[in-house]
């Protein structure tokens, strides 16, 4: 069964892969602080463009993002010898809770 909308592509039969990674995240013995927008938009089927969206259009304070929401960019190869530069942010768990809530309503 497949599910699509405007924002999201991907197999509900996937659904035990994600909340295996999620449980992987929110376990307190696993040392892992941070995750990149790259994984949360692979973990929810999501377009990475999407969840960039998202993020930038989250209602809280500045404060927060600066802290929960780190920008970075890397140089992407392209085919054809093509380099694209494209930004994604690493997520801290604080920022992940609040992101996850707003990925729930456009699902």
């Amino acid at each position: 069964m497949i599910k699509m909308n405007r924002l999201t592509t991907y197999r509900s039969d996937n659904q035990h892969i994600k909340n295996k990674h999620m449980n992987k995240f929110n376990s307190p013995d696993n040392d892992l602080k941070n995750i990149t927008s790259f994984k949360v938009a692979y973990l929810y089927g999501i377009k990475h463009e999407s969840i960039i969206e998202v993020i930038e259009n989250l209602s809280c304070s500045y404060e927060f993002k600066c802290i929960n929401y780190k920008l970075f960019e890397h140089l992407s190869i392209m085919p054809g010898a093509v380099y694209r530069k494209e930004k994604y942010y690493v997520i801290t768990y604080n920022g992940y809770i609040r992101l996850k809530e707003n990925i729930n309503l456009i699902c």
